[in-house]
């Protein structure tokens, strides 16, 4: 399962134990189960569209679809997290071009600036317009969300915004009747 979009979160938990190296592919849906992606407008005005391409890793390690804009001289701004890779929404990375859509990772060239957060929660949780709603809202202030796995919320938080996020979190999180939560990402 993954879902990709724009959002935040807030209360502190146990944090999420996640491999940082497999090398499993995780193929990306289209479907409620799959993924979402609510793209920054930002993007626009850029003169330059995201791209998907294939991120292929010297360890073996490869990400069939990974949404990257181009900044040019061997340098992409990550549109989505790939935490398998340690790779955060809008981190810069520097990649080699292959051809037909492909790239081979060189290194993170910029870290975002933007608060990482992860944590497992219900499907009821994460289906609920209520967390849906405070997701909007994160992503109406630069904010970042992604679902994959089955639970699993990763969000990247705008550094300004993290304090109301938090207040809204709170309210929200209430209704996770499985406790799950987030912690500060420690990847």
């Amino acid at each position: 399962v993954r879902q990709i979009n724009r959002s935040s979160s807030a209360t502190r938990h146990p944090k999420v134990d996640i491999p940082s190296q497999t090398s499993e592919v995780w193929p990306i849906c289209s479907d409620w189960s799959g993924s979402i992606r609510g793209l920054a407008e930002e993007r626009s005005s850029q003169g330059v569209e995201a791209i998907f391409v294939r991120l292929e890793f010297d360890d073996g390690l490869s990400i069939e679809k990974t949404l990257v804009t181009p900044l040019g001289d061997g340098t992409y701004r990550l549109e989505e997290t790939e935490w398998m890779a340690d790779l955060f929404h809008h981190d810069i990375i520097q990649a080699e071009d292959l051809g037909a859509l492909r790239l081979r990772y060189i290194r993170v060239a910029q870290r975002s600036e933007l608060v990482v957060r992860s944590g497992t929660f219900s499907e009821d949780f994460l289906k609920s317009t209520e967390l849906l709603s405070a997701l909007n809202w994160l992503e109406g202030r630069g904010g970042y969300w992604q679902r994959d796995m089955v639970g699993l919320l990763l969000l990247s938080i705008p550094k300004d915004a993290e304090t109301a996020f938090d207040a809204r979190w709170d309210q929200v999180a209430a209704l996770d009747r499985c406790g799950g939560g987030f912690e500060p990402s420690t990847f």
